[in-house]
């Protein structure tokens, strides 16, 4: 109506004080939505390389039961460090806390399980292997870390009903700026047809994405799309061993 009112009497000045008045108060609601907009607040579990990162307003501290602090004793005596870390809200406006339950595991697999308070479930039912866990309020669960697979695999979770299911990816993004442990050729397509280049030995490689895993001749091996430094992109197939055999930095961390 300003504007209108504005072109009506034909004042240009009247026009630009409009104007300005109108992106002062978008500017201040793009502002106002941003604060509203809270951080997650990381924290470290104790004694697990295990981070979570949720907002404040979903958690609530957990009282360990005597039936849990005998399950976190018998997994110490046992290995395996077990810790009830706290219960929080999956989605924001929910009622609903799930306890979350983080885990050395028998080997280095580390974990985290989010079960519902008063559910039928499993302890065990939901375990979400990683190192890092998001919890936004969407939802959904983010885990992202370098267990059990090659590389540091991003992965999300989201309720179904009380259950956490894992959406499906087409690829999982590795992003790794690294250098090839020898001479690597990488090629049109994953049956390894029709090679694109070689990578000499020690030179820049990137790893951007990880494809399906597979099975041959009893070893696992992956494919993983990489480009050079020139730009050429193309795909590679590697075994998964304990120890980087291709590429630094892509090798299987597990047992």
């Amino acid at each position: 109506m300003l504007i209108e009112f504005a072109s009506r009497r034909g004042s240009s000045l009247m026009r630009g004080l409009c104007h300005r008045l109108i992106v002062a108060i978008l500017l201040m609601s793009a502002a106002s939505a941003a604060d509203a907009q809270t951080e997650l607040v990381e924290s470290a579990v104790a004694d697990l390389p295990i981070v979570l990162a949720t907002d404040p307003a979903l958690t609530r501290p957990h009282v360990i039961t005597p039936d849990e602090k005998k399950n976190s004793d018998e997994a110490d005596a046992g290995g395996v460090i077990l810790t009830y870390v706290f219960e929080t809200k999956l989605r924001l406006r929910s009622e609903r806390y799930f306890l979350v339950v983080c885990s050395s595991g028998g080997s280095a697999d580390y974990n985290c399980v989010f079960n519902l308070i008063g559910g039928a479930g499993d302890l065990y039912q939901d375990q979400i292997e990683g190192l890092r866990f998001e919890i936004p309020g969407d939802g959904c669960v983010y885990a992202s870390g370098h267990v059990n697979t090659m590389f540091d695999h991003r992965r999300k979770y989201c309720l179904d009903d009380d259950r956490l299911k894992e959406v499906n990816q087409p690829f999982h993004y590795v992003g790794l700026k690294s250098k090839t442990l020898h001479d690597l050729t990488f090629y049109f397509d994953k049956a390894a047809t029709n090679a694109v280049g070689t990578i000499p030995k020690g030179e820049f490689v990137e790893v951007l994405v990880a494809s399906d895993r597979r099975e041959e001749d009893s070893s696992e091996r992956y494919h993983f799309l990489v480009r050079d430094k020139n730009g050429l992109t193309g795909w590679v197939s590697l075994a998964g061993g304990q120890q980087a055999e291709d590429i630094e930095g892509i090798f299987f961390a597990g047992d």
